[in-house]
Protein backbone atom coordinates (compact mmCIF):
# COMPACT_ATOMS: atom_id res chain seq x y z
CA UNK A 1 0.00 0.00 0.00
CA UNK A 2 1.43 3.81 -0.92
CA UNK A 3 1.31 5.69 2.37
CA UNK A 4 0.58 9.04 0.45
CA UNK A 5 -2.91 7.82 -0.87
CA UNK A 6 -3.83 7.44 2.39
CA UNK A 7 -6.54 10.67 3.88
CA UNK A 8 -7.79 11.16 7.11
CA UNK A 9 -8.70 7.38 7.48
CA UNK A 10 -7.79 6.82 11.52
CA UNK A 11 -5.16 5.41 12.97
CA UNK A 12 -6.02 1.54 12.18
CA UNK A 13 -5.53 2.24 8.53
CA UNK A 14 -1.84 3.68 9.39
CA UNK A 15 -0.97 0.68 11.73
CA UNK A 16 -1.91 -1.57 8.82
CA UNK A 17 -0.38 0.26 6.26
CA UNK A 18 3.42 -0.04 8.54
CA UNK A 19 2.72 -3.41 9.11
CA UNK A 20 2.43 -4.25 13.79
CA UNK A 21 6.13 -4.71 14.22
CA UNK A 22 7.25 -1.29 12.30
CA UNK A 23 4.40 0.62 13.14
CA UNK A 24 5.44 0.36 17.23
CA UNK A 25 9.36 0.66 16.37
CA UNK A 26 8.50 3.72 14.56
CA UNK A 27 6.16 4.82 17.79
CA UNK A 28 9.07 4.00 20.10
CA UNK A 29 11.17 6.11 17.75
CA UNK A 30 8.83 9.15 17.63
CA UNK A 31 8.66 9.21 21.66
CA UNK A 32 12.22 9.88 21.72
CA UNK A 33 12.59 12.36 19.36
CA UNK A 34 8.52 13.82 18.94
CA UNK A 35 6.98 13.18 22.48
CA UNK A 36 4.94 16.05 21.80
CA UNK A 37 3.67 15.07 18.36
CA UNK A 38 4.79 18.68 16.97
CA UNK A 39 5.05 16.69 12.81
CA UNK A 40 1.88 15.09 12.71
CA UNK A 41 0.98 15.52 9.67
CA UNK A 42 0.14 13.06 6.92
CA UNK A 43 -0.03 9.68 8.49
CA UNK A 44 0.83 10.39 11.96
CA UNK A 45 2.54 7.64 14.21
CA UNK A 46 1.60 8.73 17.47
CA UNK A 47 4.66 8.43 19.94
CA UNK A 48 4.51 5.53 21.98
CA UNK A 49 3.14 5.69 25.58
CA UNK A 50 5.59 6.67 28.25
Amino acid sequence: MWLNFIGDEGQERVRAAFGEENYHRLARVKQEFDPENTFHGNQNIRPAAS
